[in-house]
């Protein structure tokens, strides 16, 4: 293949703690390269890893969006809890469609979207505010065991 260049490579991976050692392909094109291609077996196995790895940091990024919504209900920097409980339910939302989390993103992204318009807001959640947010953050503690 005359768009292809073949390089012997050694690279260490140190996210998923391992290391790939093998030929890569670097296909280029108009704008430099493309495309770097691995071995399918090593691809599976570091997603396999990354996937598993992900899964078990998901009862800790719970615990979290709980601790922030306890902050929030009990009016300790509501403010600041509101943004914190944002970011975790936005990064929650892309990691987890990401990680093959499809129905977790989708109910994180709902977290997201009931806390957004109550960012900037002064003083204590309305009742109707607190019950949705408080659903949402429920229905993530459903997804997560598998009820829904």
């Amino acid at each position: 293949m005359n768009d292809a260049l073949h390089f012997p490579f050694h690279h260490s991976m140190a996210l998923a703690g391992i290391t790939a050692v093998g030929f890569c392909r670097f296909k280029t094109g108009a704008c430099g390269v493309v495309a770097m291609t691995l071995p399918a077996s090593t691809f599976t196995d570091f997603l396999a890893t990354q996937r598993a790895d992900y899964r078990r940091s998901l009862p800790e990024r719970l615990a979290q969006i709980d601790l922030l919504w306890c902050r929030v209900r009990d009016d300790e920097a509501p403010a600041q809890a509101l943004a914190d409980l944002e970011r975790c339910a936005h990064n929650l939302a892309g990691s987890g469609a990401t990680f093959g989390f499809a129905a977790l993103g989708d109910t994180a992204r709902a977290l997201e979207q009931a806390v957004v318009p109550l960012l900037g807001t002064a003083g204590a959640l309305t009742p109707a505010a607190t019950r949705e947010v408080g659903a949402a953050v429920e229905a993530l503690h459903r997804c997560l065991s598998g009820e829904s």
